[in-house]
């Protein structure tokens, strides 16, 4: 079954927060694996990585797969810095 994907904005920061949200909403309960490519992200802080972190607890407990695909260097560095590495964030 091919995924899903969802692209981050550039500035995935609270300014952009609700409209990925709503991206993210309604790609929630597909059957596919949602990919959330994170490629384009420049700027990021604290709430985008918090959405991103909810989506994919979400996701894991309906037994749905998320993964983050192409996370940038900006995207990785503030994954890795709060403890959302990569990896966690990926469904194993």
């Amino acid at each position: 079954m091919p995924a899903t994907e969802v692209k981050l904005p550039t500035s995935f920061k609270i300014d952009a927060v609700a409209d990925v949200a709503a991206q993210l909403a309604d790609v929630f309960e597909s059957e596919e694996a949602v990919e959330v490519n994170g490629a384009a992200v420049e700027a990021v802080d604290f709430a985008g990585l918090q959405l991103l972190a909810v989506f994919r607890r979400a996701r894991q407990e309906a037994n749905r797969a998320c993964l983050v695909t192409a996370p940038s260097d900006t995207l990785s560095a503030a994954m890795n810095d709060t403890g959302l590495t990569v990896e966690a964030a990926e469904d194993e």
